[in-house]
């Protein structure tokens, strides 16, 4: 469900509405359920390795909570520009979503990609996330990584993600 951006929702509509998008299996395809008909969750907050060390309900995204910053303000102090970031990271076993002979995290992890960047590039999401107050949407891929967590072999790539906003934040 997606709000939009007020003085009284500046962080949680902002990570609602984000999570949201990535959230929607029509917008990034889970390669565990392409048909989409399971109910896992696929979007977490946190990192679930932290559940379990037996964790294996790969691949996942995590979508941290924002970090808000105040730019320029109005002379009365009213209004603010209002920058978020939030960090989002992509994460796959290398024996890819059903673990068999014929699947590859690498494609994975590049699939889901692609959905990010086809999600924070095409136009008509860029107009959705205007609608919401969030304009200038920006994702930036960080960095990749092969790291073996808890003796799994792992694909995680991190992106962080940024939006602006001119916000009245006082009446």
């Amino acid at each position: 469900m997606t709000s939009i951006i007020t003085k009284t929702t500046i962080e949680s509509a902002a990570y609602d509405n984000v999570t949201a998008f990535l959230d929607n299996r029509d917008i990034i395809a889970d390669p565990r359920d392409p048909s989409g008909y399971s109910n896992r969750v696929f979007v977490y907050d946190v990192d679930p390795l932290a559940k379990s060390l037996n964790f294996g309900d790969f691949p996942y995204i995590i979508a941290e909570h924002p970090t808000l910053e105040y730019d320029k303000s109005s002379s009365d102090g009213k209004t603010k520009d209002l920058m978020w970031s939030m960090n989002i990271t992509v994460r796959t076993a290398r024996e890819g979503a059903s673990q068999g002979v014929n699947t590859d995290g690498k494609k994975d992890l590049f699939a889901i990609g692609d959905d990010l960047q086809a999600l924070f590039n095409e136009d008509s999401y860029k107009q959705q996330f205007s609608d919401l107050k969030m304009h200038f949407i920006k994702l930036v891929k960080t960095d990749f990584s092969a790291p073996v967590i808890d003796q799994i072999y792992l694909y995680q790539s991190d992106y962080i993600l940024t939006f602006k906003e001119r916000l009245t934040v006082s009446a």
